[in-house]
């Protein structure tokens, strides 16, 4: 007998409560509260219908409802990194379109692809019909789509992963919409203990901090500030992030980065074969000789769709920065 999400979801999220309880403090802590970010929580149920029972009542990670009398079993995915979560649970048979930026993993490839220059293909979706669209925020913004959607039946679901927290919540709504609970359940959990085991690792760098650099010079310089997934993952990692002080992700110059002086920059920017470009370009750059991260050589690259794309894989990324960081592998 097929029990409705919120009931089905209850024995979940008890155990969920019960390992965060039992971790304590090996959890990374939310940024607070003052530097701007959002705590997400659990997804929470939408009982404000009173003539209406639906199979899937509940509310998304942009506060809209979601009700739906069946499981979404056509899919049509937009952010890359839903789209791996849903692959992750189990349901990469339900996904029927996606992005172009959804490429991992690879059997995703023959997947028909709804965008154009990153740009949401109203008809193309209707003309696939899905149950539900799953978007990021940004998407969510295209207020047209949304209300064609809404319009052909086909309902909208929004992810806003901000934080590591937020990870947990997406993986979890995506596995409630699908029915893969228990499967969620289990991604969310493996996360869990993997993410514990490595900060009960780390040193307590309180006064230590990383520079993402996700733009190179040439362009103009980019970081991430509080309220993104990667300042959490610094805190994570035992580091605050050099400009937690702002928020989202913000352009910064040249002399903000040389006069902040960080103990570690991490690039996103692959090097080139003549060195203009990512780590051995920033190690040479003139002017920069007293910031501590290029004195001490610690300059690292990170594939950026990696560090920037919220799913399961997040781990690699957080392994890969832990072995840099701490001079010896996470495992």
């Amino acid at each position: 007998m097929n029990l409705k999400p919120k009931l089905r979801f209850a024995p979940l999220a008890l155990a969920m409560l019960l390992l965060l309880f039992s971790l304590g403090c090996a959890l990374p802590s939310p940024v607070p509260l003052e530097d701007g970010s959002v705590v997400q929580t659990e997804p929470t149920y939408d009982n404000t219908t009173q003539n209406q029972t639906y199979l899937i009542d509940m509310i998304d990670m942009a506060g809209n409802p979601v009700q739906m009398n069946s499981y979404a079993g056509s899919i049509v995915v937009l952010d890359p990194g839903d789209c791996e979560i849903l692959c992750a649970i189990g349901a990469e048979e339900q996904i029927i379109g996606r992005s172009e930026d959804c490429d991992y993993p690879e059997s995703v490839a023959s997947l028909p692809v709804v965008t154009t220059e990153g740009m949401a293909n109203t008809e193309q979706i209707l003309t696939l019909n899905p149950q539900a669209v799953i978007m990021d925020a940004e998407a969510a913004t295209d207020t047209s789509l949304i209300a064609e959607l809404k319009e052909a039946n086909i309902t909208p679901i929004v992810t806003n992963v901000t934080d590591i927290k937020g990870l947990y919540t997406a993986i979890t709504l995506l596995g409630t919409v699908t029915d893969r609970v228990a499967e969620s359940g289990s991604v969310v959990a493996n996360l869990l203990a993997a993410f514990a085991g490595i900060q009960a690792k780390v040193t307590d760098n309180t006064s230590k901090t990383i520079y993402f650099e996700l733009a190179p010079l040439a362009t103009g310089l980019e970081t991430a500030g509080s309220g993104t997934l990667i300042n959490d993952i610094a805190l994570l990692l035992g580091y605050h992030n050099e400009f937690e002080d702002m928020e989202g992700f913000i352009p910064v110059t040249a002399a903000q980065v040389i006069g902040r002086s960080p103990d570690v920059i991490v690039t996103t920017i692959p090097s080139s074969e003549d060195g203009t470009a990512g780590v051995s370009e920033i190690l040479a750059r003139v002017g920069w000789e007293s910031v501590q991260a290029i004195a001490d050589q610690k300059v690292f690259y990170i594939d950026g769709e990696l560090l920037s794309r919220p799913g399961p894989r997040l781990l690699d990324v957080v392994n890969a920065l832990y072995t840099f960081l701490y001079e010896t592998p996470a495992e």
